[in-house]
C-alpha cells in the first residue's frame, strides 16, 4: 500500500497554489473541490498560512510599509533611486445589495474590486501597499489619500492614471498621452517605451 498525505496535508504543501489564491482569487468552493477537501477546511488552512506568510514576511524585513509615514523612514537611506507607483484590483465577490455594489464598482474595467498602490523599485522589491479602498477610486484618488514623500533625488516612474500627481523627493516620470485624433511622434513612443518598457 502507498502512503499518501491527507487532502489537508496536500493543500498545505502546495504554495505556488496558495500564491494563485491570492493571486486569482478563485471561490473557496472551487479550491475544495481541486484538492478534495471542504470549503471549510480551505477557509481554515488559508488563514493559517497567510498568517504564517505574513510573519515571515516581517521577520525577514520583507512586508511592505503601509502607511506614508513607514514609507518615508523605509526610504530615507535610500537616496536616487527609481521607483514604481501602480495602481491594482483585485477582483471581489460581487455582493448582493445595490448599495454596496456601486461602492465598489471599479470604473476602469466595470467589475466589482478592491484597489491598491504599490511601489516598488527595480529590484521588484515591493516597498509600499496602501490600505485597500473601494474600486470605485481611480489610481490618482488613492495616491492622494495618503501623500507619498520620496528621498531627495529618487525617480517615480508612474502611468497615466496618476496625472497631476507630484510627490515630494521625487522626479516624476509619466508617458506622453495620445492626443486626440493624432498620433505620438517617433520620440515621444520610443520616450514612453524607455520609461514604461
Amino acid at each position: 500500500a502507498v502512503d499518501r498525505p491527507a487532502p489537508a496535508q496536500k493543500l498545505a504543501r502546495q504554495p505556488p497554489e496558495k500564491l494563485v489564491y491570492m493571486k486569482n482569487n478563485p471561490l473557496q468552493t472551487f479550491q475544495a473541490a481541486s484538492f478534495g477537501v471542504s470549503q471549510a477546511k480551505v477557509s481554515k488552512i488559508y488563514r493559517i498560512l497567510l498568517a504564517v506568510l505574513d510573519a515571515t514576511l516581517h521577520r525577514l524585513g520583507l512586508a511592505p510599509c503601509r502607511t506614508s509615514e513607514e514609507l518615508k523612514a523605509a526610504l530615507a537611506n535610500l537616496p536616487g533611486r527609481v521607483y514604481w507607483l501602480d495602481g491594482f484590483e483585485a477582483a471581489i465577490p460581487r455582493q448582493s445589495d445595490n448599495d454596496a455594489q456601486k461602492e465598489e464598482f471599479a470604473a476602469s474595467n466595470a467589475a466589482t474590486g478592491s484597489g491598491n498602490l504599490t511601489v516598488c523599485d527595480a529590484y521588484q522589491h515591493i516597498h509600499y501597499l496602501s490600505s485597500t479602498e473601494p474600486g470605485s477610486l481611480h489610481d490618482k484618488t488613492l495616491a492622494d489619500l495618503d501623500p507619498l514623500v520620496f528621498p531627495a533625488g529618487s525617480t517615480l516612474k508612474q502611468d497615466l492614471g496618476f496625472v497631476g500627481h507630484a510627490p515630494a523627493g521625487a522626479t516624476v516620470e509619466m508617458p506622453f498621452k495620445k492626443p486626440k485624433a493624432g498620433a505620438l511622434s517617433f520620440g515621444q513612443k520610443l520616450y514612453n517605451t524607455r520609461i514604461m518598457g
